[in-house]
């Protein structure tokens, strides 16, 4: 089963590519290989995903298997201020 590291550092590709709103809970199962209803063993809902991808983000990627230098700061910057997670 996926963990949740796992959904997370997945989501940050999928919402880089097809953005917040734009990427379905079946869209993120299925980039982990998991059904979506799986996925809310590890999260409440979408906006708890997103979340967890902000502070990722914005927390940096020390001691997690992703290379961060393949996302540049506008991709970063485009992803946090078009995510619905940010409660504005």
């Amino acid at each position: 089963m996926a963990t949740r590291e796992e959904i997370i550092s997945s989501c940050i590709t999928l919402f880089l590519e097809n953005g917040y709103s734009q990427t379905t809970m079946k869209m993120i199962g299925d980039s982990v290989g998991i059904k979506k209803p799986s996925l809310y063993a590890h999260f409440e809902n979408k906006e708890d995903i997103g979340r967890s991808v902000m502070i990722r983000l914005l927390e940096g990627s020390e001691g997690h298997n992703m290379n961060m230098d393949q996302y540049s700061m506008k991709d970063i910057v485009y992803l946090f201020i078009s995510s619905s997670a940010v409660d504005w």
